[in-house]
């Protein structure tokens, strides 16, 4: 295991902060849905659910896998018939994000690492990755380095989400490969999971969706769209979600030098989501061009929201070079209507104002 993500990972066990049973609207749906056994409380205030009623299913499904070209080529999609193991534990619903019974489960259940360190088993050499990081990756993670770190930032921290197959379209990969960094990748989809996880890179990583609530959730993934919903629809599947803060203490609430957030929708939620006086978030590309039409929020929502938590926005910094319009019927007026794809670059003003950008 990475020195930095072992460090991390052991002070995170150290948490003795009181916990207790966090009633709320889904904790009292999945006790009526999946029913209790006789004793699912405990008098341990740490760890209050006595039974975490797990259901770990071997789950097969046939997704179309969409892949990723590197040569400029249209790359179809191809049907893949897949296996994998689904760990859910409705009960953790109970919980709330910081309590020492979740961030437990979470160390034990929903993070992997590259412990054996594992020479990185990428499709391309790490020398040819940094001859054109905006060829084999994306270009967000040189975009932030130049503008923010300018290159002095060594054995820094990140966060991506989605991390997909963790390496093509990767906006971290450049961070870890050019100047030792390494973080947390989350990834839901269990086919690009199970690829990423054989890159070997020095990462945790989670495969899990992320929580838009202080308390985990069962919530339903769309294999197609890649993205959460409140209620099932063709091709998805009841997932587990975590807080993205609890996956943050149990890895140590590490400073997050730099956060990647692209879960196809749902972005503004998971950010409402974060205690943000407990953690340490620098730099974050958010993408945007779900925002009001998978969820609610518009992106001048978002802006507000961030600007009153100290970070400003500065737009048209990244550049998706995909002019394509993309069509989706509105669902309130059910207008047929088009979005380009956007990423926004958020910095906390401390961090801006260190590297030149505001007074």
């Amino acid at each position: 295991m990475n020195e930095k993500l072992k460090c991390l990972y052991f002070s995170a066990i150290i948490i003795t902060a009181a916990s207790e049973i966090y009633y709320n609207e889904e904790c009292y749906r999945d006790i009526r849905k999946y029913g209790l056994v006789r004793r699912w409380k405990s008098e341990n205030s740490a760890r209050p659910l006595a039974n975490l009623n797990a259901y770990i299913d071997l789950t097969g499904f046939t997704v179309d896998v969409k892949h990723f070209n590197k040569g400029g080529q249209d790359i179809p999609k191809e049907k893949v018939v897949a296996v994998q193991k689904l760990i859910r534990y409705p009960l953790l619903s109970c919980l709330k994000y910081d309590s020492p019974q979740l961030i437990e489960v979470i160390q034990k259940d929903f993070l992997d690492r590259n412990n054996a360190n594992l020479p990185l088993n990428m499709s391309i050499s790490k020398e040819e990755f940094l001859s054109d990081p905006t060829r084999f990756g994306d270009s967000q993670a040189l975009d932030v380095d130049n503008l923010i770190f300018k290159g002095k930032l060594k054995d820094g921290f990140f966060i991506e989400a989605g991390g997909y197959d963790f390496e093509d379209q990767s906006t971290s990969l450049y961070f870890e490969l050019k100047y030792n960094w390494t973080g947390l990748l989350v990834e839901p989809h269990p086919y690009y999971y199970e690829k990423g996880i054989h890159k070997h890179r020095n990462i945790a990583s989670s495969r899990v969706c992320l929580a838009n609530t202080d308390y985990p959730s069962l919530s339903t993934y769309n294999f197609e769209t890649q993205a959460v919903y409140d209620e099932p629809s063709p091709g998805s599947m009841e997932f587990q979600c975590l807080p993205l803060y609890s996956l943050l203490l149990a890895l140590g609430n590490p400073t997050v030098n730099y956060m990647s957030l692209d879960i196809e929708g749902g972005e503004f939620q998971v950010l409402e989501s974060i205690p943000w006086d407990k953690v340490d978030i620098q730099v974050m590309s958010i993408e945007s061009h779900f925002l009001g039409i998978r969820t609610e929020g518009s992106l001048d929502d978002l802006i507000k929201y961030l600007s009153e938590r100290g970070y400003t926005h500065f737009p048209n910094v990244h550049k998706v070079g995909d002019e394509k319009q993309y069509i989706y019927r509105d669902k309130k007026s059910m207008e047929m209507k088009s979005f380009k794809l956007t990423n926004e670059l958020f910095v906390r003003n401390d961090i801006a104002a260190k590297a030149g950008l505001i007074l």
